[in-house]
């Protein structure tokens, strides 16, 4: 029933004993967090191939100063998005202005982590795992 206020009287509720009530409460917030948890956008980190590396450094020491037209041209050509691309020109913009810092230190020891990283996969599928044989 409906009070002059316009709210309902907690008295008015159904009497749930069984709990079905409480449970489909329970129900509703699990959802809405399901939900929510799917749209967050769960992404991982890749990383850029030597060869991308090589045409983004290669560009970037053409012409720090990217224009629109130049990180599409970068994008097309390493098939990074822009996004990517406008990135890591920031980054490497940044790492200019460190005195400590040599691009081409990063990418020699970057092309040494991908070459452990090769050496490791390959050691790793020449492992033969017993097969269970069954007595037929």
């Amino acid at each position: 029933r409906e009070r002059a206020s316009g709210s309902f009287d907690s008295t008015d509720e159904p009497n749930d004993s069984n709990g079905e009530t409480e449970a489909k409460g329970e129900e509703v917030e699990e959802t809405l967090l399901l939900m929510r948890m799917a749209n967050k956008i769960i992404r991982r980190r890749k990383r850029k191939t030597y060869e991308q590396l090589q045409i983004l450094i290669k560009e970037f020491q053409a012409n720090p100063e990217w224009s629109k037209d130049n990180m599409q041209e970068v994008s097309q050509k390493t098939g990074l998005s822009e996004a990517q691309v406008y990135k890591w020109g920031w980054d490497q913009k940044r790492k200019m202005n460190d005195p400590t810092h040599d691009i081409h230190d990063e990418l020699r020891m970057y092309k040494k982590h991908m070459e452990e990283d090769t050496a490791k996969k390959s050691a790793c599928s020449k492992i033969t795992l017993p097969s269970s044989s069954k007595k037929q």
